[in-house]
């Protein structure tokens, strides 16, 4: 069902489409849905959506009439494949390098394939290295599309030129030499924090120093939401100031973001200035291959994802990694406003033990093999302790996994947010549906279905 209400549009209201169409007197209900803000909005802008419920064991789909649909199909509950990768060139950074340290195959791919639809669609995960070769076309909307329909992409330093070229309102860089980053020739480092907690968790850090190449590197001076830092560093001391013209108030790049990501559809992009070289001190070199574990194994995680939503919650953090036989990983973290709490590991293979240790009674211990899921009900917040030990890696010599954390606020009020999975560009002047359907564990539903407009 497609709405053409553009005369609508215009005057910038809020349609109330269908409400409360149950199969059941006895099936969960809607009793409202509030969007905030409520319109005109522009694509890609975060829409916060509440919807009051009673009754019912939650899980939901949002559909998009005329723009992207996101729907949770019902399937069973399947290990994750092994994501096909693609590396580009290697230049001043070797993403190859670190690949091949943890034995995970992949692909050489063009530059020249950036635009090419077909070989794009062929791959999870692509790797563009920093190179001189580096040239952005028009034909590289494909690439934008192709991280749309959920592709992982990581950019590396000169790899920069695609950003500004496909994603504009994100990340800003210097204008009008981005190269502003000076040239390290004696080795310096420089300090560096971790802001995103999965990086921390999984390297055990907050702080760092990272050493910066001996070749003129492009800052980030500006992101915008839904981006998200990894990490900052101090480089006040190394990027010219005055060759800036489009320089923030204030910045003076004593909280630079070296690496950040962002969500596009149902797909991901990092970027960082950070790149691989031999020698790196050790917590270097392990930022280095978090960031390309989390690409690379980001297609593992989106099935973890699947599950989550089929469970009726809303995946909230993941954390990555490789794993060998007889070894074991710890995770200890803190979750607040948790509610209810769905967690699965997700791997192409392997038998592991897992320990949940969380607060109060959300405990336990199981032996199985991948995907294994538990859920949480009602749980208080507190710290949380995850170990897991890799029994049989199968084949893998290093077995890629995703552990992935699902949250549910209570079971009466249904809460996400929802930014760019539900536009697709080209975006006209319009209402959008958004549809938010619960289902009970006897498959009796009730759907609300509202008009958003957008300018």
């Amino acid at each position: 069902m497609k709405y053409r209400l553009t005369s609508l549009a215009v005057i910038g209201i809020l349609i109330l489409l269908t409400s409360g169409c149950s199969k059941s007197i006895d099936a969960p209900r809607i009793k409202d849905i509030v969007l905030d803000p409520p319109g005109p909005v522009a694509p890609n802008t975060d829409v916060r959506v509440t919807a009051d419920v009673e009754g019912g064991n939650l899980t939901y789909h949002w559909s998009v009439s005329g723009g992207y649909a996101r729907k949770l199909e019902a399937h069973q509950a399947q290990k994750a494949e092994l994501p096909k990768v693609a590396v580009t060139k290697a230049g001043y950074d070797d993403v190859g390098e670190v690949l091949d340290d943890f034995d995970f195959p992949y692909y050489n791919l063009s530059l020249n394939s950036m635009g090419n639809s077909g070989v794009l669609s062929q791959f999870d995960a692509i790797f563009i290295n920093s190179s001189l070769e580096i040239s952005v076309a028009g034909s590289e909307l494909a690439l934008k599309s192709w991280v749309e329909d959920g592709g992982a992409l990581y950019l590396s330093g000169t790899a920069y030129d695609y950003l500004p070229k496909l994603w504009p309102d994100i990340v800003t860089f210097p204008e009008p030499e981005p190269y502003v980053g000076s040239a390290n020739t004696y080795g310096e480092v420089i300090s560096a924090q971790i802001l995103d907690k999965a990086t921390a968790a999984a390297l055990g850090i907050t702080t760092l120093n990272v050493e910066y190449p001996d070749y003129p590197w492009p800052p980030v001076i500006d992101t915008k939401y839904p981006a998200r830092v990894i990490a900052t560093a101090d480089a006040s001391d190394v990027v010219d100031i005055s060759a800036i013209t489009n320089l923030p108030p204030g910045e003076d790049f004593s909280s630079m973001p070296i690496s950040i990501f962002f969500p596009y559809g149902d797909g991901m992009v990092l970027f960082t200035n950070k790149h691989y070289q031999d020698g790196l001190a050790a917590f270097d070199l392990g930022l280095v291959q978090y960031m390309v574990a989390s690409v690379a194994i980001f297609p593992i995680a989106k099935t973890s994802h699947t599950l989550i939503d089929m469970g009726g919650y809303f995946p909230a953090t993941d954390y990555v990694g490789f794993i060998s036989e007889g070894v074991e990983r710890k995770y200890a973290f803190d979750l607040a406003g948790a509610g209810d709490v769905y967690i699965v590991l997700n791997a192409p293979d392997g038998e592991f033990d897992f320990k949940v240790d969380g607060p109060e009674d959300s405990d336990a211990d199981v032996t199985g093999t991948a995907p294994i899921s538990m859920a949480f009900p009602g749980v208080t917040d507190g710290k949380w302790t995850i170990k897991i030990k890799a029994n049989d890696t199968g084949d893998f010599d290093h077995l890629p996994y995703a552990l992935s954390i699902g949250k549910r606020t209570s079971s009466e009020e249904l809460v996400t947010d929802v930014p760019e999975v539900i536009w697709r560009v080209p975006f006209e002047p319009d209402i959008y549906t958004i549809r938010l359907n619960i289902i009970d564990d006897y498959f009796r539903e009730d759907e609300f279905t509202v008009g958003v407009q957008v300018k």
